[in-house]
């Protein structure tokens, strides 16, 4: 499995994905630059998320609504279990609460270093919360898919014009067909029925208007004339 060395180079949501399929155990190191210099850490067992270590977030003090104080150099959800103010279970969801928030804090983040360490997170906390799962931190974030840009590629540009070049063809031979038959655009089919038996009756070769041989039938402008009428209707029609 092969990450990018920046951040820059796709988004979070891709490299977490690509950890989760590759069912990663170790640890992602994100080193975010800036006037400032921050390091993220996300644990990995077997492609789920066990603990993320960031300056950003939430301190368990505030996730339990207590002032974030530490007692005899333990941390805040150590000294509050010690002193029976809050119970395992209690510190394990509150643990997992911050694991979120902190995740969150690192989805906003824009340029980072990115470091892969193989090593195996330890669980041997028996307040450690439970993982992550592929849901919670994949599910509607952004990908580098959804961050492409959405002009059309040059092939579906010209496939596009080519497709209102025939639409307009189209719609210029409607106009035309209907204008044959005296009428406009938007006419009914029953309209063009109408018209089109008007003008045959008018127009037909054989509509004993004339008596001309059949040779010259064929060449007389009401022939023709005919012929247009009845190719404009099943144009119209078919």
């Amino acid at each position: 499995m092969r990450l990018p060395g920046t951040l820059s180079d796709s988004t979070l949501g891709d490299i977490l994905g690509q950890l989760h399929r590759g069912s990663a155990t170790g640890r992602l190191e994100i080193i975010e630059g800036g006037p400032r210099v921050f390091h993220h850490e996300i644990s990995w067992l077997h492609g789920d998320i066990t603990a993320i270590h960031s300056p950003h977030g939430p301190r368990i003090g505030e996730v339990l609504q207590r002032q974030p104080t530490t007692r005899r150099g333990r941390r805040t959800g150590e000294a509050l279990l010690a002193s029976g103010e809050i119970s395992i279970s209690e510190l394990s969801d509150a643990l997992r609460e911050q694991l979120l928030a902190r995740l969150e804090a690192l989805f906003a983040i824009k340029e980072a270093q990115l470091r892969f360490h193989v090593p195996r997170p330890s669980l041997n906390d028996a307040t450690a919360p439970l993982p992550l799962k592929k849901d919670e931190f994949l599910k509607g974030r952004p990908r580098a898919r959804d961050l492409k840009s959405k002009e059309p590629s040059v092939k579906d540009q010209a496939w596009r014009a080519q497709s209102q070049k025939v639409e307009k063809r189209k719609k210029e031979q409607e106009r035309h067909d209907l204008s044959i038959l005296g009428l406009k655009l938007g006419a009914s089919q029953a309209a063009m029925h109408e018209a089109f038996r008007r003008l045959a009756r008018k127009h037909h070769p054989d509509s004993g208007r004339r008596r001309a041989p059949a040779c010259e039938i064929a060449s007389t402008a009401e022939n023709i004339r005919f012929i247009r009428i009845s190719q404009a209707y099943h144009r119209l029609t078919g």
